[in-house]
């Protein structure tokens, strides 16, 4: 049986993607990938179609192949193509992925009548559970639906990580780059602090001069390595001393819990994060583990300096068991449900 991932948004190295959903379907289904170029950085355990051209082309693209392609389940990811899965949903079975609250982030960007947007998300979010399967990644997004839905909490999956390294000192900051998610707060207080600090990410032209300017007046350094396949992010993680997670308080942030705060623990490195009520109910009380007031750059800046010493990071690694065996990417169940999905006989899809 065959399974696709269709994708015309997330870079194909997306790690909820590539490191975690894909590698878990490929034990039962022959799975096919289709993303945008460029490709996966390896292509192991399935078939890559790249999705070409401009938004719109790629949009259509991904339509065509949901009626043309001969998959028995098709997983959609990406909130704009919902439509296009709805109608599919007529003659293949479709699982509509949730990894973000999707009307709350568009009430956070600048656009024109954003509110009337933010109505018709959820408009097409509720034609979507009717057409197909919905998985979601976090419990927060349940109020965006009538019925119940499994949660595949986006966990890691820790076989994949490196060993933790000796620290080198730096600060390091893994995601995307944006003022909502910190990226200014951050480089002014490791700029006051006098650190190295290392941003893991896609960032704008204009936000990438603006962090380096505050880190240098400051008289920290800077380093912007732009996106890096995981496994590569990973091992520069894996060297840090302290690593952290600056997200300003927005209403798609503010009960989310940042996947990374646990990549960081699950490496053995302390953690500085902003105390949402997402992120401090996992890490509230942890060892190893800063909590500060958002937008508070001379919080960030100590908590930064006192969680840069090599007691910290001995305190963090002693708890790097403890996190692994509390957060991992749930493989069993995930198998069970495109199982049941699919059709599978004695699976239910909704267990």
């Amino acid at each position: 049986m065959i399974v696709g991932v269709l994708s015309v948004v997330h870079h194909s190295d997306d790690v909820r993607i590539r490191e975690k959903l894909i590698p878990t379907l490929s034990q039962d289904f022959d799975v096919e990938y289709h993303s945008r170029t460029p490709g996966p950085s390896v292509i192991e355990g399935f078939e890559w179609h790249p999705i070409r051209g401009p938004r719109l082309v790629r949009n259509l693209s991904l339509a065509a192949r949901l009626w043309t392609r001969s998959l028995d389940v098709a997983v959609l990811v990406d909130p704009e193509t919902f439509l296009a899965g709805i109608i599919a949903s007529r003659r293949t079975r479709v699982v509509f992925d949730i990894h973000e609250n999707i009307p709350a982030q568009i009430l956070t960007k600048r656009l024109p009548f954003k509110k009337l947007v933010a109505r018709l998300a959820q408009a097409v979010i509720n034609a979507a559970e009717r057409a197909g399967r919905i998985t979601l990644a976090e419990p927060g997004y349940c109020d965006l639906f009538s019925a119940d839905h499994p949660v595949f909490e986006n966990y890691p999956r820790w076989e994949s990580l490196p060993d933790p390294g000796d620290s080198d000192g730096s600060v390091v900051y893994i995601g995307d780059i944006t003022e909502q998610r910190g990226a200014l707060d951050l480089a002014e207080a490791t700029g006051a602090a006098g650190l190295d600090l290392v941003m893991v990410g896609r960032c704008s032209p204009d936000l990438a001069a603006a962090i380096e300017q505050l880190v240098a007046s400051g008289g920290g350094t800077v380093e912007m390595t732009g996106r890096l396949p995981w496994h590569a992010a990973m091992r520069r993680l894996a060297t840090a001393a302290v690593a952290v997670s600056p997200l300003r308080d927005t209403p798609n942030y503010r009960n989310s819990l940042p996947t990374k705060v646990l990549e960081y623990l699950g490496m053995g490195v302390p953690v500085v994060a902003t105390d949402l009520p997402g992120t401090a109910h996992v890490l509230r009380g942890r060892p190893g583990v800063w909590l500060v007031p958002p937008s508070d750059v001379t919080a960030l800046r100590n908590a930064i300096l006192d969680a840069n010493n090599e007691a910290a990071r001995d305190t963090a690694r002693a708890a790097v068991e403890i996190i692994r065996s509390e957060y991992e990417w749930p493989t069993e169940r995930v198998r069970r449900f495109y199982s049941g999905v699919a059709g599978l006989p004695g699976m239910d899809p909704d267990r």
